[in-house]
């Protein structure tokens, strides 16, 4: 018996032993899965660039930077030889415009404040004030109208229509180029915004565009010199003839003459 208490004893002693030994362990909480590679915040998408249709003009060597509205008298053109409407122009005077088209009449109001270099331009363009070469004899006009029974040469529906190419391809100028005023507070913020068609800074010519829809996007990249007033319906109609590959009409859409005013039509 008291062998079998003293071994009982040695057991025990043992068991205690080991447990001080190799405490008892908590199961860890688990890790986070480690990150293969840092992750990074996803960056909003680029705001998608002007669309491709987007109107075009001929390409041309950038001009000196002088506005319109510059003291300076100007020494090429536009402008270089002021006639009586381009001098409005230049003065900031308001102006309008009627454009009478096969569709229908076309009043749009200028904004010789704004753009008193852009305006002169279209104005003169108009009138015959202004001197321009035909680039289908690479003649000087003088005391002719450009804005003469010409083509809207490219129409897209939703978007704009767009005109003033003296050959009515889209590759025409009136032999210059003048800069751009872009920096005038005006925005594609509506319909019926008329600006200039260029093909990159200061290429601005004769063709210009009328807007269908707004066009944020076009902000800051054509110089807005007006808007249409009355017969934004007629716009709205050629936006939506039918036409061909390359956005020129089927039937053809004409420019037939410009008649400017200081007075609103009515």
């Amino acid at each position: 018996m008291r062998t079998k208490f003293l071994t009982t004893g040695l057991l025990l002693l043992t068991t205690l032993a080991a447990c001080k030994d190799n405490p008892p362990q908590s199961t860890p909480p688990a890790a986070p899965p480690a990150n293969t590679a840092t992750q990074q915040a996803t960056p909003p998408p680029a705001p998608p660039p002007p669309p491709s249709e987007a109107p075009a003009e001929t390409p041309a060597a950038a001009q000196p930077q002088e506005h319109g509205a510059s003291a300076a008298p100007r020494t090429q053109p536009p402008g270089e030889n002021p006639g009586p409407w381009q001098k409005k122009a230049l003065g900031g005077q308001e102006l309008f415009a009627t454009l009478q088209t096969n569709h229908g009449d076309v009043v749009v109001k200028l904004f010789s404040k704004q753009s008193p270099l852009t305006v002169a331009n279209f104005v003169g363009l108009a009138t015959g004030e202004q001197a321009w070469k035909d680039p289908k004899t690479q003649q000087e006009k003088k005391n002719t109208p450009l804005y003469k029974d010409i083509l809207f040469h490219r129409i897209i529906a939703g978007f704009m229509i767009q005109g003033g190419d003296p050959l009515g391809q889209g590759v025409g100028s009136p032999g210059y180029t003048f800069e751009d005023e872009t920096r005038n507070g005006l925005t594609f913020s509506k319909p019926g915004i008329l600006a200039m068609a260029n093909r990159g800074p200061n290429t601005n010519g004769s063709q210009f565009f009328i807007s269908v829809a707004p066009l944020e996007r076009l902000t800051g990249g054509y110089t807005i010199f007006g808007e249409v007033v009355k017969g934004y319906e007629v716009v709205e109609k050629m936006s939506q003839v039918k036409t061909l590959p390359g956005d020129r009409p089927e039937k053809d859409v004409v420019l037939k003459k410009v008649i400017v005013s200081d007075k609103q039509p009515t």
